[in-house]
């Protein structure tokens, strides 16, 4: 009832709020004469190399033509464990994962992948919401391998992919289509994702901040540049900006594949098209996989997790704790994260 609650007041209360601040502060900032925040793509690419150097320990790297950007972590110990692939989630990119990919042991090499629609990637090259589904899923798993082809072009090389959030449902359809090959698999770990089954949550959605992609490009709506710079950022610089934001988001186009699998109402759950139980089930007969999903995650239908779970699909390993949704601040997440990477095998 208290998530019901709240989602509502957040949908119908705070999108309107948020558009009366971004009118006061543009006001405000014609006023003191204070230029609004420059979100365009040339400007996140001007000050992409700076904000890199800052994260200490991480490099980027252009891909596929340079219209693809790749966060890297290489490894600084050496070993013989295959490299960890993160395909983020939606309403984020590589750069939210920066904090994530320093943590992680320095026995292994981490890369993140801008995917075109989210991050400063080029746009795909086609509408992402009028095109045909599987060539959208082949079009980013192509991506995934020549982008992993570039960075580490070992001949007999494996990864280990980790599929955030909506990054966990597009990392199951690339597999499940054979454009990720299975013997590049050495093991799959979603992270706390919805879509097993038709309705990944039971309580009313924030539906208001997805519909048209307000979650998604909540920086690039018309009055957004006027909010976070002269209203709440006016004494930063762009960099320093766009460093407390953490959103390096200037395509914002991803929403419209989420759409085509997540469909989101304003007073109703949230319904999965296509749900990917037994996709995940047929993969696990070819590869191991982790499910992980935490009891406090508002867009996991914890009881369908646990069904999953008891149901004992020998290929599929379950984790339950006792977290949320978001990769970055769960520490029970991290950890769980790292004892399965620390686990596998190592490659011959």
């Amino acid at each position: 009832m208290l998530t019901t609650i709240s989602a509502t007041i957040t949908a119908v209360v705070c999108t309107p709020i948020l558009i009366a601040s971004a009118c006061i502060s543009k006001l405000y900032s014609f006023i003191t004469n204070n230029k609004p925040l420059d979100t365009s793509r040339s400007s996140f690419l001007s000050e992409l190399e700076d904000y890199v150097i800052a994260t200490k320990g991480l490099t980027s790297a252009w891909v596929c033509n340079r219209k693809v950007h790749v966060l890297c972590r290489h490894a600084t110990i050496f070993s013989n464990y295959p490299p960890i692939v993160i395909i983020h989630g939606t309403g984020s990119c590589s750069l939210n994962y920066a904090k994530f990919m320093r943590s992680l042991p320095k026995t292994h090499d981490v890369y993140c992948i801008d995917l075109p629609g989210w991050g400063v990637s080029e746009d795909p090259p086609f509408d992402l919401k009028t095109a045909e589904i599987g060539r959208c899923y082949a079009y980013y798993a192509n991506l995934v391998m020549s982008a992993l082809s570039d960075v580490y072009p070992a001949k007999n090389a494996r990864f280990r992919f980790v599929g955030h959030s909506f990054g966990a449902i597009l990392l199951v359809k690339m597999v499940a289509i054979g454009y990720i090959p299975p013997h590049k698999i050495d093991n799959c770990v979603l992270m706390c994702s919805p879509g097993l089954y038709l309705y990944p949550i039971k309580t009313p959605s924030i539906g208001a901040f997805f519909i048209s992609g307000l979650a998604e490009s909540i920086f690039k709506q018309w009055w957004s540049q006027h909010l976070f710079s002269a209203f709440l950022y006016r004494k930063k610089t762009q960099l320093q900006t766009l460093q407390q934001m953490r959103l390096f988001i200037p395509n914002g186009l991803g929403h419209k594949l989420v759409s085509r699998h997540l469909k989101y109402k304003l007073f109703t759950p949230i319904e999965c098209i296509g749900p990917i139980k037994q996709q995940i089930l047929d993969i696990s007969t070819r590869n191991k996989i982790h499910l992980v999903y935490g009891v406090s995650d508002a867009i996991v239908n914890i009881q369908d997790m646990r069904n999953f779970a008891d149901e004992g699909n020998k290929g599929v390993k379950c984790h339950e704790l006792e977290c949320g949704h978001s990769l970055f601040s769960n520490r029970e997440l991290f950890r769980t994260f790292l004892a399965i990477i620390l686990s596998g095998r190592q490659v011959d």
